[in-house]
């Protein structure tokens, strides 16, 4: 692969949260600015899939029947919110039905 080198200023606030957030990480502050812009990268394509998608006239019609699929009824074993997501978001599968 081969490599571009970009200088981008960076106000000093904007640097010093990217040396705090590189050490936090394991990372150098440019393996850090790599990895952000691939994420931001990869949600940008993943935005402007669904627009695409969405442009082409889906619905969402596929996804609705696959979940009219699902059965009614509790979770199959190790499906279930752990103790204190239920305790945070109250029992789900109760207010679905």
């Amino acid at each position: 692969m081969s490599e571009c080198i970009i200088h981008v200023p960076l106000p000093a606030a904007v640097f010093d949260e990217v040396v705090l957030q590189a050490e936090r990480s394991g990372l150098t502050p440019e393996q850090w600015m790599l990895a952000a812009a691939r994420q931001r990268l990869s949600t940008h394509s993943d935005v402007e899939e669904f627009k695409a998608r969405k442009a082409a006239g889906a619905t969402g019609k596929t996804m609705a029947a696959i979940l009219a699929r699902v059965p009614n009824g509790p979770p199959v074993e190790g499906d279930a919110l752990p103790d204190e997501l239920k305790e945070r978001y109250g029992n789900l599968s109760q207010e679905a039905g």
